[in-house]
């Protein structure tokens, strides 16, 4: 990959002495797109987008049906972002070619009005899928990088309508910009679709899913209610076993949880070690400890009686410059079982 890059980048520098020589000052802002164009996020492409490439235009119809699976729903995002990349990496190819000589300016302008209706069909595409759940964080990353593109559509607009070197120019400039942003905002957002698809699931994506109670809130799993009813955040805390101060980058978070028996029968309560944090994508599992915190109850499993509750704090440690809303409470009976989430916010 590195051994392209420089290929390019050598041509790229080929391309600056060509239009220096013939002194085209206005269009110098096409330089730096390059780079864009040429690295772009690539996508595995399906059969249409290879004829594409190939040089034969072809529009892909993106489907709509509200029951989008979400293998489709990614094949859907695969073709847009495929399509990008090829519309780009061809606009690319021809601008060189105009450097070059082998385009007039009238004739650029055309190629440009086509190139800005794939970025339309693209954008339009991009309006029509409603995101499967899971994937609205990176659905909506997604969809900042495709309002940029829009705009790259815009501005080309007022290159094409335009016969003055420095409106061209400032057009150009604008849509440098957008193309930029674009091109980050779309590297971001694959990124975080493949993250998502190997179960790299971080604290905003579940939280965009409405599954996450808030402090107060309680679960039902298994004829336990389960609630986080408080939390503090401490440098140091007391214990029998005297004083635990947190190490160096570090804090502790402490998490008071209840379990209610709402069974008609006896109930042995979850362990504590089944209550991890997550913070962003990294799950945290609680200090181990047997001795009793100082004036409080460390939580511990205990079998209880119905209506009867079991209430004790966990204790975890956090990166000292972490903010308490980067964090969730996660809990999970068993791996059969459905995984909850809280949050530390008060509703």
């Amino acid at each position: 990959m590195k051994i392209i890059q420089v290929a390019r980048t050598i041509k790229i520098i080929n391309i600056y002495r060509i239009v220096m020589n013939k002194k085209i000052k206005f269009f110098i802002p096409f330089l730096a797109l390059v780079l864009i164009f040429s690295f772009l996020p690539a996508c595995n492409g399906d059969s249409t987008l290879k004829e594409k490439a190939n040089g034969e235009i072809k529009d892909i119809t993106i489907k709509t049906d509200e029951d989008l699976t979400e293998e489709g729903y990614l094949a859907e995002i695969r073709s847009i972002s495929n399509s990008l990349n090829v519309n780009f990496n061809n606009y690319y190819k021809i601008t060189n070619g105009f450097y070059k000589g082998y385009y007039s300016l009238s004739n650029h302008k055309e190629i440009t009005k086509e190139f800005i209706r794939e970025i339309n069909i693209c954008y339009s595409q991009y309006l029509d899928l409603t995101p499967v759940k899971k994937f609205e964080v990176a659905h909506n990353m997604f969809g900042d990088a495709m309002k940029e593109f829009n705009m790259c559509g815009v501005y080309l607009e007022s290159y094409i309508g335009s016969n003055k070197e420095s409106e061209m120019k400032n057009s150009l400039n604008k849509f440098f910009d957008a193309a930029s942003w674009g091109a980050k905002f779309l590297n971001e957002a694959m990124e975080k679709f493949t993250n998502i698809s190997k179960g790299i699931i971080t604290v905003e994506d579940i939280k965009a899913s409405d599954e996450v109670a808030s402090i107060n809130q309680s679960i039902e799993c298994n004829g336990l209610r389960i609630k986080v009813i408080d939390y503090k955040i401490l440098d140091s805390y007391e214990s029998e076993e005297g004083s635990h101060h947190a190490g160096e980058g570090i804090k502790f978070l402490m998490a008071n949880i209840i379990v209610e028996n709402v069974s008609g029968i006896k109930k042995v309560t979850p362990n504590y070690s089944q209550f991890e944090i997550l913070y962003y994508s990294t799950p945290i599992k609680p200090k181990s400890y047997q001795a009793s915190l100082e004036g409080e109850n460390f939580y511990n499993s205990e079998n209880i009686l119905p209506s009867k509750t079991c209430e004790g704090w966990i204790i975890y440690e956090i990166p000292i410059l972490a903010r308490i809303e980067d964090f969730l409470i996660v809990f999970k009976e068993s791996e059969r079982d459905k995984t909850y989430y809280w949050s530390f916010e008060i509703e």
